[in-house]
């Protein structure tokens, strides 16, 4: 979900499979949205090796591959379509998905890159696609591919840098009693990200919030769930409330020996107002049945 808050530098996974002839060193799904054309970006500016955009409109992606210039080049992909989106894998050594929504293409393709033999990158992924590829885990070994899920800031940056903290903070401390972790995007979330959050509430709702107190998990009293903290430029002041995915989750339930928490905010006033709306829908359905 959100805008991508890290680029991994890829140049190591810049081989391709022995067995396959390769036109591109780098294939970027959903290269002309915001996020893509973030990591596109970055990939232009940080190797001189061939990077391939694919996406459904032709236009919007020749667009971005003017901007960069060579060795950027274009072709049209449909990810719902598997001849043409395994056409696409089949061409590029690492294969980074920025399309979306996660909830409606989950591990496509993902799936597609293990079948042509490419390193994937995920942006995004969600647990549910680290799942679905698990069993494979064993073959990408044997293969020597990578499969990187969650590259982005939700899931990703937002659990990797409070374990990279807290593990720093063991060094430096004689005990820690709690961590708590705030969380936000400063910018408009995009249409695939809005759209995961409605998937997201309405698979699992909005229930009480949870934390973890003394190696246990309780329910927040309704005073715990919304704080106001000052985190600084450019966020500033802003009202945050404790919300736990399923990967922050998993994250605070490794923590030995301290209390856990994790809050997180919506700036953009549409996904407030898609989270209430979801929200409403589901309690009249609830009410209904």
């Amino acid at each position: 979900m959100g805008r991508v808050a890290l680029v991994i530098r890829l140049n190591w996974l810049g081989r391709a499979h022995k067995s396959m002839h390769r036109s591109a060193t780098f294939g970027v799904i959903g290269g002309s949205g915001s996020t893509g054309k973030a990591v596109a970006k970055e990939l232009r500016r940080s190797t001189a090796r061939a990077i391939l955009i694919g996406g459904r409109n032709l236009a919007n992606s020749e667009a971005v591959a003017a901007d960069l210039g060579d060795p950027v080049s274009v072709v049209r992909v449909d990810v719902r379509d598997p001849r043409s989106l395994e056409e696409f894998c089949g061409r590029c050594s690492v294969v980074v998905n920025c399309g979306g929504p996660v909830s409606e293409l989950q591990d496509m393709v993902a799936q597609a890159a293990l079948r042509t033999r490419s390193h994937y990158v995920d942006v995004a992924g969600l647990t549910l696609v680290r799942e679905s590829m698990m069993p494979h885990d064993q073959e990408l070994s044997d293969l020597g591919l990578a499969c990187v899920v969650s590259a982005g800031w939700l899931p990703g940056m937002t659990e990797l840098l409070p374990a990279y903290s807290l593990a720093m903070s063991k060094t430096r401390m004689d005990a820690i009693d709690s961590v708590t972790i705030h969380s936000g995007d400063s910018g408009e979330w995009s249409n695939s990200a809005m759209r995961d959050i409605v998937w997201y509430l309405r698979k699992f709702g909005r229930r009480r919030p949870r934390y973890i107190r003394k190696g246990e998990w309780v329910r927040a009293k309704l005073p715990e769930v919304l704080i106001e903290r000052d985190v600084g430029s450019p966020v500033g002041r802003c009202l945050f409330s404790m919300s736990c995915l399923p990967e922050m989750a998993e994250l605070i339930a490794r923590f030995e020996g301290c209390d856990g928490r994790a809050y997180t905010y919506l700036p953009s006033r549409r996904a407030v107002c898609w989270s209430i709306s979801c929200n409403s829908s589901r309690n009249i359905l609830s009410s209904r049945r």
